[in-house]
């Protein structure tokens, strides 16, 4: 498949608003350890509606970007590992999940148990 169809479709222009939200959510962390989905509209750009829906709660917004500073994205993860043979890639890789589950296990149950107290389990928002 074409890459350029895959980046410029719907499915990449919500990845694109969720890591929008998500890094002001960091940065915003990072300043003042607080703050509400409106702050996040209002540093973002983006409108209270758009934010809402894709965070209904600040508080698993807040956990999710708590874990987000502490994990590799995908690529980066790759990165460290694409020089090895495949069957070493997918090993490195599963290893690098693995102890990232187990260093933040605070933070993934904080960010579990959020979204377990909210709807969003029965309902994926945004991305």
């Amino acid at each position: 498949m074409n890459r350029n169809y895959v980046d410029s479709g719907r499915k990449r222009q919500k990845e694109k608003t969720r890591d929008k939200i998500l890094k002001s959510a960091k940065k915003l962390l990072g300043e003042s350890g607080d703050f509400s989905l409106e702050d996040i509209a209002r540093h973002t750009g983006l409108s209270r509606a758009t934010v809402y829906r894709y965070y209904s709660n600040v508080e698993i917004l807040a956990s999710e970007a708590g874990l987000d500073l502490n994990i590799d994205s995908p690529d980066e993860v790759y990165g460290k590992v694409m020089h090895l043979p495949k069957p070493e890639q997918v090993l490195a890789i599963q290893d690098y999940y693995n102890n990232t589950v187990l260093e933040n296990e605070p933070a993934f149950r904080k960010y579990l148990s959020a979204v377990l107290a909210t709807d969003q389990v029965t309902e994926k928002r945004g991305a």
